[in-house]
């Protein structure tokens, strides 16, 4: 697979991922004041999630694709989405 081929596809994963980073961030940045400290604290985590998310999508454009398509990182990337997602809507219960 050519590099411009395989750097075609992460791009959405990186533009995604970039995407849901500064949105947590935007959002903490924005409501850091006004929440508590468990809500920052959640908001951190989250925020570190989706950095990862940035990595591995950067990750799965740097990896050889010689074998094929690197599906447990892509796997792994969506976890990690699904993982954040899931802070996200946990964090609307805290108080």
């Amino acid at each position: 697979m050519s590099r411009l081929l395989r750097w075609q596809i992460t791009g959405v994963f990186i533009t995604f991922s970039s995407l849901l980073l500064a949105l947590a961030v935007i959002g903490a940045w924005g409501y850091w004041a006004e929440d508590s400290t468990a809500v920052r604290a959640i908001t951190v985590v989250m925020c570190l999630i989706f950095a990862s998310c940035v990595g591995l999508s950067i990750s799965i454009g740097t990896v050889d694709w010689d074998e094929g398509f690197p599906w447990r990182r892509a796997v792994t990337l969506l976890l990690f989405l699904l993982l954040g997602f899931g802070v996200g809507w946990a964090r609307l219960g805290v108080p």
